[in-house]
């Protein structure tokens, strides 16, 4: 087109920032221009009534490198969006901030063009997406706020995937797997009326194996189909009687009902009756009134004496001898006595329990004389339990996903008691994967492991604040963010985001806390460097 360029040119061809005016029409049209070329990124075009600029705002940055001298600060429009930031090669590329005209803040990091590095999305209404972003989307740890409803974990192309926990605003939590922004894998459900699902979920309902607690104590444990109980299952009410049976379409036909210890110690087996039916009839009985068509006492049944000779303190222990197959068999070993099915007599394989001298025990199953397989563990010592362990099993380890609890006694008053629990990923014995960790009622850790290390993206909970970002054997190493929140004394800090060496804030801008006092500035290499304060 025929017009008038205002600009810089280099051996006849503009480069750099410009504007052209059109003779034939008058509009203008302001932009970056490189080896002659417009950047279509950075184009406005305006009206002949239109005053809208596009020009550099602050003089170019002087960079160590000679690659970098072009580098600078710009203030450009286009169609969508505003951008105040770091530039190089004609792109977005280093701290910025672009402004959409829908009202969306992204202040972060660039790199070629892209969101690329440590960044948060943000809305004046309070909705945000904050975390680390790679080619243009949130990949990796990060959080947000969409319309009330929060998210705290890994994401992939934007979306929950991964360990994560979300918060609804009527009140429901979820705490689990996720895959592609749906409940996905392993997982804990919480409403608000005091319901409680834990176990598997396919593509954002339950199906699989779970437990599900109602408000009232009742329980059930089995599989489930689409979020209705299917399969077999148990029911344990309040009082501790139980109703095993199969499940269809969340509802029981027929059953064996339990008494617990404290009232009859007998079993009914016999055909099932509708709650409601029952309740129709007059009859009171300590039912789950939770759900239509909730099971009930069966009737017309027969009456038998509870099997089970062997018995034990612990009730756990207890009920597992009492189902204990047929076929099983009693056979002392060095450390204890072994209860259940054998290879060829001498060789633990299938279902068994192993009671320890000591007071440790084992339930679950055995291979090749070691427990393989799912199982559970208790730990004592000194007459003390110091510790659990519930799930998968290979050649004697823990091995898969699994749930170990540390329990730990003041030393001032043994009474007091504090767990550690880990809910994740083992390998060989060790943690490995993806995991969690409680202190207390307290998420200290979530993320990533290897060899029993934090190892990868997580998240930390520490006494003063917490870290997002990555871990390399057991320290914070590479990028992440240190976000400040209970020292005493100090004023309101800024984040540390950048990288991390060796536990410490190596190379970003924020604040740092030094054994002498605190520094808000820039660090280059662990130094600081540039413009700062330190209190």
């Amino acid at each position: 087109p025929t017009g008038i360029f205002e600009g810089k040119l280099i051996e006849g061809k503009e480069e750099g920032p410009g504007q052209f005016t059109s003779l034939e029409d008058k509009s203008v049209i302001k932009g970056v221009w490189a080896n002659g070329e417009l950047l279509p990124d950075s184009v406005t075009t305006v009206s002949r009534t239109a005053t809208t600029t596009a020009k550099p705002t602050s003089a170019p940055t002087k960079k160590k490198s000679a690659k970098l001298s072009t580098e600078k600060l710009f203030h450009f429009t286009d169609n969508d969006c505003v951008y105040n930031g770091e530039m190089r090669d004609n792109q977005r590329h280093g701290q910025g901030t672009l402004t959409h005209s829908n009202g969306y803040t992204f202040q972060g990091e660039f790199l070629k063009g892209l969101m690329n590095g440590y960044g948060k999305w943000s809305h004046p209404r309070g909705d945000y997406l904050e975390g680390f972003y790679s080619l243009g989307q949130l990949n990796g740890q990060g959080s947000r706020l969409v319309k009330g409803e929060s998210y705290e974990g890994e994401f992939m192309n934007n979306l929950p995937h991964g360990y994560g926990v979300c918060r609804e605003s009527n009140g429901t939590t979820y705490e689990g797997d996720f895959e592609q922004g749906v409940y996905h894998g392993y997982g804990t459900w919480k409403q608000s009326n005091g319901t409680i699902y834990s176990g598997d979920f396919q593509n954002g309902v339950k199906d699989g194996a779970g437990v599900l607690t109602f408000p009232n104590g009742t329980k059930y444990e089995g599989g489930f189909k689409i979020n209705e109980r299917s399969g077999p299952g148990k029911i344990t009410y309040p009082n501790g009687d139980t109703l095993t049976g199969n499940f269809v379409s969340d509802s029981i036909k027929t059953g064996l009902y339990t008494y617990s210890a404290n009232s009859k110690n007998k079993t009914l087996a016999g055909t099932v009756v509708p709650w409601e039916a029952k309740a129709k009839e007059g009859k009171k009985d300590n039912q789950d009134t939770s759900k239509a068509g909730a099971p009930a006492v069966p009737v017309a049944a027969t009456e038998s004496t509870a099997p089970g000779k062997l018995t034990h303190a612990d009730p756990v222990i207890a009920a597992a001898l009492a189902k204990l197959p047929l076929d099983s068999v009693t056979l002392p070993y060095p450390d204890g006595v072994y209860h259940g099915e054998m290879y060829n007599n001498n060789v633990r394989c299938g279902y068994g329990i192993m009671l320890y001298d000591g007071g440790s025990a084992f339930l679950g199953k055995w291979f090749s004389d070691q427990p393989s397989g799912n199982g559970y563990m208790k730990y004592v010592s000194n007459n003390v339990l110091t510790g659990t362990y519930r799930g998968r099993w290979a050649e004697g380890k823990f091995h898969g996903v699994g749930t170990h609890v540390t329990i730990v006694a003041d030393s001032q008053d043994p009474a007091l008691q504090t767990q550690i629990i880990y809910d994740g990923e083992f390998e060989k014995g060790l943690r490995c994967g993806k995991g969690r960790v409680h202190t207390g009622n307290a998420l200290t850790y979530h993320g990533h492991f290897a060899n029993d290390l934090y190892h990868g993206i997580g998240f930390l909970r520490e006494e003063y604040g917490f870290y997002k970002g990555a871990f390399e054997n057991g320290e914070k190493h590479g990028k992440g963010m240190q976000n400040y929140q209970k020292i005493s004394g100090a004023k309101t800090l800024e984040p540390f985001v950048g990288t991390f060496k060796n536990n410490l804030p190596y190379t970003g801008t924020g604040s740092v806390v030094r054994p002498t006092g605190i520094f808000e500035g820039k660090l280059i290499e662990g130094k600081e460097e540039g413009p700062g304060q330190f209190t």
